[in-house]
């Protein structure tokens, strides 16, 4: 799999279940979805504290790296994504 592609479908369908059980979306068929009242309170949540975790989402973590980086590690199966672009 080519790495700019995402996580595939496998992952958005899991995503997409997770966010329907939890009531945070309303979907009627599969092809999309709008956020519920519960979802907008969870972004809203989310972006008034962004260092405490919400009821259905961890914190979020940014990292900036200023130079060039072999490997990031993240997520629950700790996958590595590399992405350098080396200058001339």
């Amino acid at each position: 799999m080519d790495e700019r592609q995402g996580p595939g479908p496998r992952a958005a369908t899991l995503a997409r279940q997770y966010l329907l059980n939890e009531h945070l979306i309303h979907s009627p068929n599969s092809h999309g979805a709008a956020l519920t009242h519960e979802g907008v309170k969870e972004i809203e949540a989310s972006i008034k504290n962004p260092g405490q975790p919400t009821r259905h989402f961890m914190v979020q973590v940014i990292q900036n790296f200023h130079r060039n980086v072999g490997a990031v590690q993240t997520g629950s199966l700790a996958t590595a994504v590399i992405n350098e672009e080396r200058e001339s």
